[in-house]
């Protein structure tokens, strides 16, 4: 059975999935140097690199430069993907167009016209660059360690991705001319932006294991509810209004990320995997019981009412696997 209820969480977590490969031999070894786009260019190779404060950002100013020189306002994209990618799509004053993947999770081509295609590398799989349609931008969030192939690639150091910081982001390229369009409309970041960015992180990822063990506790008083239906949880998550303000990389997020890059052979193997089940909620009961976290992501944009307006392909595979897929740590 196909269930699409929100992934069951362990009272307790033994094993989590997103972990940050810290050490504090290269945090204290970034705070004496600023060599962060040295980095990001040898393994990119690459020629330019803007940091950013978050990936959405790079998209954005990204997607505007080709904006100016384009006259389609379609951007396609997978459908089984984050929903940041569309923010930004829209963001840019253009429209999302969703396309299929295969059952390897790798993008499919499309038929339509469009000014640009979105690549991710869905789960740290590479996928291959084809002969997309439009301007070929690759998602690199989930994985850095290959050249560049695309007209610009996106990193994103977040929750969920590669590089794991309290934030930030990237755009690498080898044309000059973007990468200066993308640095002329940065911003600087205020201290209460940064602040909040490192409160949540810590809650999200350092002290996940804790924040999961009280927010069991409040939910079986009764104290906090977690709703369970899929629909009525993104319906309240889409209602809160995406502002777009670009902004370079703050202090910490640029010395997290860099002393990550320093020692990057934890960083880029791969460490979560996903897995196909026919029924999904009860293998994810059963580890929750042993204190393994596993989630599902990417509920699939043309099913979220906002997202329902915009054109797509056909969705059959990502339809399918999207409802029988979970993502684990690979120990």
């Amino acid at each position: 059975m196909n269930d699409e209820r929100i992934p069951p969480i362990p009272f307790w977590i033994k094993k989590q999935v997103h972990k940050p490969c810290w050490s504090l031999r290269y945090i204290i070894k970034s705070l004496f140097r600023d060599d962060l786009e040295v980095l990001i260019k040898k393994i990119n190779k690459c020629k330019y690199v803007v940091l950013t404060d978050s990936g959405s950002t790079a998209l954005t100013l990204g997607l505007k430069y080709l904006k100016n020189k384009r006259s389609s306002d379609k951007v396609m994209m997978p459908s089984y993907c984050c929903k940041s990618v569309a923010n930004a799509i829209i963001s840019a004053g253009l429209r999302p167009h969703f396309n299929d993947v295969n059952l390897k999770f790798q993008p499919q081509l499309g038929r339509t016209k469009v000014l640009a295609t979105v690549v991710p590398h869905f789960h740290e799989m590479k996928s291959p660059i084809k002969q997309f349609r439009g301007v070929v931008i690759e998602d690199k969030a989930q994985r850095m360690q290959d050249p560049l192939r695309g007209k610009f690639g996106i990193l994103s150091f977040n929750i969920g991705k590669q590089v794991q910081s309290t934030g930030g982001g990237a755009l690498v390229t080898d044309d000059k001319r973007l990468a200066d369009f993308v640095s002329e409309h940065l911003g600087v970041q205020g201290f209460w932006q940064t602040t909040t960015q490192l409160i949540n992180y810590l809650l999200m990822v350092n002290l996940r294991p804790l924040t999961f063990f009280v927010y069991n506790i409040l939910n079986k008083t009764g104290i906090v509810h977690r709703e369970e239906d899929i629909t009525k949880r993104y319906e309240a998550v889409n209602k809160k209004e995406v502002t777009f303000q670009p902004k370079k990389i703050n202090f910490i997020q640029k010395k997290l990320t860099q002393s990550q890059l320093y020692n990057s052979n934890p960083i880029f193997t791969q460490k979560t995997r996903p897995i196909l089940v026919k029924c999904r909620y009860l293998l994810m009961q059963e580890l929750a019981k042993k204190g393994i976290e596993s989630e599902w992501v990417n509920y699939p944009l043309h099913l979220q009412k906002k997202y329902q307006k915009y054109t797509s392909e056909d969705l059959t595979n990502t339809e399918k696997i999207w409802k029988q897929t979970i993502i684990t740590r690979k120990e």
